[in-house]
């Protein structure tokens, strides 16, 4: 279990750790067409049926994709494409969520612990490098104590508003 959950929390670390410092309101441009993959996973393994949707940083659809089993998902961004960019499956009644800052990324998975980092950084304010770094964190101690393998003294949603802020 513990190996898994290193699993999903490495690409999660290394979007957080990467990209721009763009803002919401100005995002950045890929000049050429990227090709994005990864797998999608919830607490139980790995997901192999659904549909992939990726948004773009104005929230339109720039592709979807079919699940390919076991393998995950392999997605052409297109070129011109405003970062960063959402990826999303409904599983299970449940949306898995994901975020791509810049178009260098080649490879990101959306499990439970990506979509804990989305809401986090949405709550921070959005997808900035800085509230990706944040959320991270965050989604790390939050995934922790709800499962019980650690707990975080005080931890009660957002820590930017239980201490006062940390902008």
């Amino acid at each position: 279990m513990k190996l898994f959950i290193y699993l999903l929390m490495m690409p999660v670390l290394f979007v957080a750790g990467c990209g721009d410092s763009s803002t919401p309101g100005k995002p950045g441009l890929s000049g050429a067409a990227v090709q994005l993959r990864g797998i999608v996973a919830n607490r139980e393994g790995p997901v192999s049926a659904g549909q992939v949707v990726i948004r773009d940083s104005n929230g339109r659809t720039i592709a979807t994709v079919q699940l390919q089993g076991q393998k995950g998902y392999s997605a052409t961004i297109p070129a011109n494409t405003s970062y960063p960019i959402i990826l999303s499956v409904s599983n299970e009644g449940k949306e898995l969520r994901a975020v791509v800052l810049n178009p260098e990324t080649e490879k990101q998975d959306i499990t439970v612990m990506s979509t804990l980092v989305v809401e986090s950084a949405e709550n921070l304010g959005g997808f900035t490098r800085e509230n990706m770094a944040r959320a991270a964190t965050n989604a790390i101690n939050q995934s922790r104590t709800k499962s019980g393998k650690g707990t975080v003294a005080g931890f009660k949603g957002d820590p930017t508003k239980q201490f006062g802020g940390w902008h």
